[in-house]
């Protein structure tokens, strides 16, 4: 075990104890443990965030669907993922109280709503109140920035999961050049043409982008590159704006962390999650099998100190962890509200020393 991972537990065990002591409830998140429902007539939407572990939840979600009977809508053909904000707004509304919705979609803020509800005002109260944003609650998980970036880079070509998808990766990365990096592992590929390129394939979606609201990359005017003032600004504001609808989050969880997240819904959302049990509901999985070979490339995600500095050097991935460190510490408030705050502590040293 590394110097840098025990001095980290160390400042986060520190820090635990102090959000536990000081603890108050933010804006919308409501008491917990007592036997007051506050979901009547909401709809639940998990906004899932690629490469965040958002498969192994929704599969969980769906075992509990069939436990507790409610409405689950899963979104599985892709050419439906990220709808525009109309399209998820009318099918949100269409969901029936107590249901759960679950997409790659990205957060709609209240001005969205309030423009929707106006439009129906006086024509149709019923219908107005269905985009009330108040009825839905959203939760969502995130995961280490870099982590995220290297599941996503190798999932892209896993013809094992993409099939022809993975193909037809391939033959984009090698028909754009270096900054695609064609047959380089992620670790070349940041070392060799990562700061090259005003566009990579390393930037080619963001965890932030789903809370921001839109593909942040797309928002970049031409002729920007990774080391610009104006780059930086930018990355800035959408680093405001995301961690300004993070807070409306119910709750956004760690994707290392899926057991004690689902005992954290547990106890704060009992309509959809009541009676998760650890055996029954949750199975661990490999995250890597580094003798599985695809595209020539071993796909055992391993990185070095100087490909992880060159990243965290660029405004987009220091974006990426001032957001992701931000709603680190939410996540372990929103534990310590719940009372499971110890059960963060002991799972954090278990999976340390083992």
């Amino acid at each position: 075990m590394s110097d840098f991972r025990l001095v980290r537990f160390e400042l986060l065990s520190i820090l635990l104890v102090i959000i536990a002591s000081t603890s108050t409830l933010a804006r919308g998140e409501g008491k917990v443990g007592n036997s007051t429902d506050t979901t009547t007539g909401s709809v639940l939407v998990f906004c899932r965030t690629p490469k965040a572990a958002s498969t192994s939840i929704t599969d969980i979600m769906a075992k509990l669907s069939d436990l507790h009977g409610f409405d689950m809508y899963y979104e599985s053909n892709k050419n439906n993922y990220w709808p525009s904000p109309n399209q998820l707004m009318d099918k949100l509304a269409h969901m029936p109280d107590g249901s759960l919705y679950v997409n790659h979609c990205y957060f709609l803020q209240d001005k969205l709503w309030l423009n929707r509800i106006k439009y129906y005002q006086g024509k149709n109260a019923t219908k107005a109140a269905l985009y009330d944003p108040r009825r839905y609650i959203w939760i969502n998980t995130v995961r280490d920035p870099i982590e995220r970036a290297i599941s996503l880079y190798y999932y892209m070509i896993d013809e094992s999961r993409r099939h022809d998808l993975a193909t037809q990766e391939l033959e984009r990365r090698a028909s754009k050049g270096i900054c695609m990096c064609p047959g380089l592992e992620f670790n070349q590929c940041v070392i060799r043409a990562y700061m090259r390129c005003p566009r990579s394939v390393v930037d080619k979606e963001l965890q932030i982008d789903t809370f921001y609201g839109a593909r942040v990359s797309r928002t970049l005017g031409r002729g920007i590159n990774k080391t610009s003032a104006a780059l930086s600004e930018h990355m800035q504001n959408v680093t405001r704006l995301a961690l300004k609808n993070a807070m409306k989050y119910h709750s956004i969880v760690l994707s290392s962390r899926i057991d004690l997240s689902f005992k954290l819904w547990s106890k704060t959302l009992p309509r959809w999650f009541g009676q998760y049990e650890t055996n029954k509901h949750f199975t661990k999985t490999h995250q890597w099998a580094s003798s599985y070979v695809i595209g020539n490339l071993t796909m055992n995600g391993a990185i070095t100190n100087k490909a992880r500095d060159i990243l965290k050097s660029t405004p987009t991935f220091k974006a990426e962890y001032a957001f992701y460190n931000v709603v680190e510490l939410m996540y372990y408030r929103k534990l310590a509200n719940a009372s499971l705050l110890l059960g963060a502590i002991y799972s954090a040293r278990s999976d340390l020393f083992t």
